[in-house]
Formats: C-alpha cells, sequence, structure tokens
C-alpha cells in the first residue's frame, strides 16, 4: 500500500484478512491535509467483486465521519486451454507425422484491462515407440517461449510463453508448437498432456487434459540419404539406406535395389565411410553392384522388432560426367520380405555435381602517387606500384595444392612477391621467382569453399 498527503501527515497501516486499516493520530494529521491511499488485492477465486465499503472515523471535534464505497474489482478466470492434433493421424512405422499443440487462455479482458499469462511452460512425454523425428522441424507462434525438441527425443519442452487473454469480444488468442515425429512400432500410440500439468507464473494450469492417437502400421521403414549432397567429377561420396523394422517380429530382407539417376553410378561395394557418429549399425548386408553400374541391390539381413540398421554404397560421377541437381527415387514396395512386409513409403534424395572452380581478381595501386586500387591508371618511369590478387573458391568444395602464377608486368622490374589475408583452411603462402618472368604464390593446406585471400606484387615502371 502506498499514501501521499498534500501536507505530509503520517498514517499508519494495518492490513487484514478482511480489509485496511490506517489511523493517525491529532498530531500527525494536518489540518486541512488531503491524502491518498492505494492498496493491492488479491483472490483465490475468480470473479466480479465490489471492493467494499470504506468508513472514516474520528474522535477529535474537527474530523467528521463519513462512508464511502470504492471502486469494483475484476478478477478473470484463469484457465489455460491445450489440444493437439497428428496430421496425417496414420502413418507406417518409420514415417512421419506433423505433431501440433495448440494453447490459449481462456481469461477475458475486461474493461480494457486484459490479464495475460507469462511463463507458461508444459512437457509433452510422447509415447513409448514415438521420438522427434530427424529434422524436427519444430517451432512456435507463442510469444518469448523457448522450445527444446531435438532429433531422437522422447520428450517436447515449452517454456516462458506469453498467452495473452481474450479479445474485448471474448475471441481466444491462440499459439502452436509444432514438432515433426516419427514411430518405430505398429499399433496405436496415444499422446496425452494430463490435466494440471501446465505451469504459468500466476499458478493458472489447464483444467482438462488432451490425448490423441497416431497409427503406426507395420511396414519395413525405409529412409536414403547421400552423405555430401555435393559431389565433384571423379569424387566420391556414399549412398546411405536406413531401414527400421516396424513390426513385433524378426523381418529379413531378401532384396531392395536402388536404381542410380544418370548424374552418379557405383563407384565399388565394399569401400566403406569413416565412422558416423549417432548412425544405426551396419546392416552387414550383401551388396550386388558393379562399378561405373547404374544401380545395385542389397540382400539377406535381418532386423529385430523396432531395430534400425543402415547400408553404405560408393558412388562417384560417370565419364563423361554430367552436372546438374539428381533425385535419388526408391519406390514405395521396393523392399522385397521372407514374411512380406515392405516400405509403405517411398524415399529420394538430392545430390548436386559441380565443377571445382577458383576465382582471381586482380587490381593495382600506383603507390608513388597515392593513387587507389584500380582496374588500371597511370604512371611514371620510376614509379612504385602494388598489384593487389584476390582468390576465391566458389565452388562448394575444398581445394588443395593451389598455386598462383602472375608475370612480371612489361616495362617493370620486379620488386616482391608477398601473401595478404590466407584463405580459411590453408595453414601457409610461400611466394617464389620470378623464373622466367613469372611469380607464383605457393598456398599450403586446404582451401574451404568460398574461401578467399590475398596475395601482392610489387614493381617499379622502367
Amino acid at each position: 500500500f502506498v499514501y501521499s498527503c498534500t501536507k505530509g501527515s503520517v498514517l499508519t497501516f494495518t492490513p487484514g484478512a478482511g480489509g485496511l486499516s490506517y489511523t493517525a493520530s491529532s498530531t500527525d494529521f494536518i489540518f486541512k491535509d488531503v491524502c491518498t491511499i492505494q492498496y493491492s488485492v488479491t483472490s483465490s477465486t475468480a470473479g466480479t467483486f465490489a471492493a467494499g465499503t470504506m468508513t472514516v472515523s474520528s474522535t477529535e471535534d474537527n474530523l467528521q465521519t463519513f462512508n464511502g464505497t470504492n471502486q469494483v474489482v475484476f478478477v478473470a478466470p484463469s484457465a489455460i486451454n491445450v489440444n493437439k492434433t497428428f496430421t496425417p493421424n496414420t502413418i507406417p512405422a518409420a514415417g512421419v507425422s506433423h505433431l501440433q499443440i495448440t494453447l490459449s487462455n481462456n481469461a477475458l479482458a475486461v474493461n480494457g484491462i486484459v490479464f495475460n499469462e507469462t511463463g507458461v511452460a508444459l512437457t509433452d512425454n510422447l509415447p513409448a515407440g514415438m521420438t522427434v523425428n530427424n529434422p524436427p522441424n519444430a517451432s512456435t507462434t507463442c510469444a518469448n517461449a523457448t522450445l527444446v525438441a531435438p532429433a531422437g527425443a522422447s520428450t517436447i519442452q515449452l517454456t516462458g510463453a506469453t498467452l495473452p487473454s481474450r479479445t474485448v469480444g471474448g475471441a481466444l488468442q491462440p499459439c502452436t508448437i509444432t514438432v515433426d515425429v516419427t514411430a518405430s512400432v505398429p499399433g496405436n500410440l496415444t499422446n496425452t498432456i494430463p490435466a494440471d500439468s501446465i505451469t504459468s507464473d500466476s499458478g493458472a494450469t489447464n483444467p482438462f487434459g488432451t490425448s490423441v492417437t497416431l497409427t503406426s502400421s507395420a511396414n519395413i521403414g525405409l529412409v536414403k540419404t547421400f552423405l555430401s549432397s555435393q559431389l565433384q567429377p571423379s569424387g566420391t561420396t556414399w549412398v546411405a539406406l536406413t531401414f527400421t523394422n516396424g513390426s513385433n517380429a524378426n523381418e529379413t530382407i531378401t532384396s531392395v535395389t536402388d536404381n542410380l539417376p544418370s548424374g552418379i553410378v557405383v563407384k565399388d561395394t565394399t569401400t566403406q565411410p569413416p565412422p558416423q557418429g549417432g548412425a544405426p549399425p551396419n546392416c552387414n548386408a550383401t551388396v550386388s553392384g558393379v562399378a561405373g553400374g547404374s544401380s545395385f541391390t542389397l540382400s539377406n539381413f535381418t532386423l529385430t522388432p523396432s531395430a534400425k540398421c543402415v547400408s553404405y554404397v560408393a558412388v562417384t560421377t560417370p565419364t563423361p560426367v554430367q552436372f546438374g541437381t539428381f533425385t535419388n527415387t526408391i519406390p514405395a514396395g521396393a523392399i522385397v520380405t521372407s514374411s512380406g512386409l515392405t516400405n509403405l513409403q517411398s524415399t529420394f534424395a538430392n545430390i548436386t555435381v559441380s565443377s571445382v572452380s577458383m576465382s582471381l581478381a586482380k587490381v593495382v595501386r600506383n603507390v608513388t602517387q597515392g593513387g587507389s586500387n584500380g582496374a588500371s591508371g597511370t604512371a611514371l618511369p620510376g614509379d612504385t606500384l602494388l598489384y593487389t590478387i584476390t582468390y576465391t573458391n566458389t565452388s562448394p568444395f575444398t581445394e588443395q595444392a593451389i598455386v598462383i602464377k602472375e608475370t612480371v608486368p612489361a616495362n617493370t622490374n620486379f620488386v616482391s612477391a608477398t601473401c595478404g589475408t590466407l584463405g580459411a583452411g590453408l595453414t601457409a603462402c610461400t611466394p617464389s621467382g620470378p623464373s622466367a618472368g613469372v611469380v607464383m604464390w605457393t598456398l599450403t593446406g586446404t582451401l574451404n569453399a568460398g574461401g578467399t585471400g590475398t596475395v601482392f606484387l610489387t614493381v617499379t615502371v622502367q
């Protein structure tokens, strides 16, 4: 509570469960003073309340006794609504569904006063056999919220959200959480957010829970990726085929064939990539295919219920090279098993074949005359010229063993060759020459894709 008096009277306050009393002695309350008193109230229940009657009395003759009524106090109902959906609500095991959780604040705005809920938090525990997909594609429209839903997780967490109250017209103002999920087992998987599980700064929660069921059909899940989506001519990457047994029994894959697009061919069927962190175990499948071939077949491997495994096959570019982006698709129904189960969804991945390319840009500056860098300029005999050569790796690949060569311009004398900024990934730059009028800079290390640096050539005009 706070008070202010125009002439500086002193009041003493005593709060209580039924109201507030305040007193002043005859020496503390100054003649003809006016005091304004403000205080806060709280309520454990929702509703509309009159603030009550105020009575002022005095034992002194010069202060009259009177009654007054305060303004009405509104307390908005506090409740958080929650519901959820799966789209689609039926998927093959190892398929993907879009989970959406919708939150709203049921409080009404009264007389222009809003009752927003802050610090709203919830944890959605996914049922056994359901996890956040990779990639999660997780997002939220809830203001001030932090959403945590990493790939492979069995929980989705929201913290710090602000939920606005209903509009003056009574309309809810919902926000959403969206996350892609997957199922590794067949059956009806029910996802529930229980009543009273949502928390907030004010203590408001959800009086009602919400449940929704995702149906996962028995099948063999298949996901296709390339370990690198960029391939340079004669380079190597690997096709990765990840299998999931979406049944309750052991399943033996007798065959699955991958027909490659025109931009890539089989390199060999034995070379394996470096260890891939977080990848499932190798299927140890039998791989049939020939170097330079346009397809390969995997066969004769078994998956236990809900298990995953991955097979890798090395691919490269054909001769002649075809540049562009190519889509590699394995259609639904491509997997053959001993039980008759197959993959109910197709899977695809894109790969881009592009050439390695470097760019050079050169400018010159007349040091003697104090000129600026440019593509050309004027000079007098004896002037010193500084050439700046900028190199850039414009391809999506790293590049090694880079040597830059530059001919000393006619009618000039060589002074020096030096190195400037070192491109990202490089470890050294060594100038040499001139030899037969040519200066060289040897770059040691690996220049990253997009990496750029500079070298300098200084000469004097004859």
